[in-house]
């Protein structure tokens, strides 16, 4: 996995536990890599309702994630894997990368075994930043 240390879009990077993690100081989108599986949450430009809207002081911008595997020498993201959640671009960074791992540690094996993450990924659409963080405090 040599050939996985740069990535297009992200300009940050460290290392914890076998991971990858990174940032986008431009853009503030964050990926997670291990073992072939990488997890990216970014903004979208998504809601509460749909679009988010700035005129709407209940609205929050709520951050999408995406999954992707590196086979046969490239990045491919795993159908059925891209989700709007519950975690808000002003969640704090703990909670961003914490839901980050969360989401990785509950899709991982079904797709490095090809198993579809459909299900799973439907359920993380309702995870919250408070949530993950538990998970991981």
């Amino acid at each position: 996995m040599a050939e996985l240390t740069k990535f297009e879009g992200y300009d940050e990077s460290a290392q914890y536990d076998g991971f990858l993690f990174l940032k986008s100081t431009e853009d503030g989108n964050r990926a997670i890599l291990r073992d072939g599986v990488m997890v990216e949450l970014y903004w979208m430009g998504e809601g509460y309702e749909g679009d988010y809207d700035p005129e709407d002081p209940e609205d929050d911008k709520l951050l999408r994630f995406d999954v992707s595997h590196y086979r046969d020498g490239e990045m491919a993201e795993v159908s059925d894997s891209s989700y709007c959640c519950q975690v808000t671009d002003d969640a704090p960074e703990v909670e961003k990368l914490c839901a980050l791992r969360h989401i990785w540690d509950c899709v991982a094996d079904s797709v490095k075994n090809g198993v579809s993450v459909k299900r799973d990924c439907e359920q993380l659409s309702r995870l919250t930043g408070e949530q993950a963080k538990q998970h991981y405090a």
